[in-house]
């Protein structure tokens, strides 16, 4: 559906986020944070296709496992409702940036 995908990641207790972020930014540059939960998971989303840098961010993937920095993984295809979602939004946020307010009791 044009979204990209999302990486579903959970990690363990202690492991940072941003270190996450750090190590796969290296292979997929456009890499964004969703939503991220204190120790659970965190889930960042990507518009890159898969290549071979994609492959490499997965072999990462498994090697943090390996390290025990993260608990498990999953990749996730864009679905209808994620598209839906993100056009809600970002009308939302146009329509926020162009709306002007009046304080009424200043008239």
């Amino acid at each position: 559906y044009g979204s990209g995908y999302k990486l579903v990641i959970n990690k363990q207790n202690g492991c940072h986020t941003n270190d996450i972020k750090n190590e796969l930014c290296q292979y997929l540059p456009k890499l964004k944070i969703e939503t991220d939960i204190l120790d659970g998971d965190v889930v960042f989303r990507t518009n890159e296709q898969p290549n071979e840098l994609f492959i490499q961010a997965l072999n990462q993937l498994e090697i943090m496992k390996k390290e025990n920095r993260i608990k498990n993984y999953g990749i996730q295809n864009s679905t209808m409702d994620d598209v839906f979602l993100k056009i809600t939004r970002d009308t939302k946020n146009d329509n926020e940036s162009n709306s002007t307010s009046i304080d009424i009791d200043t008239i």
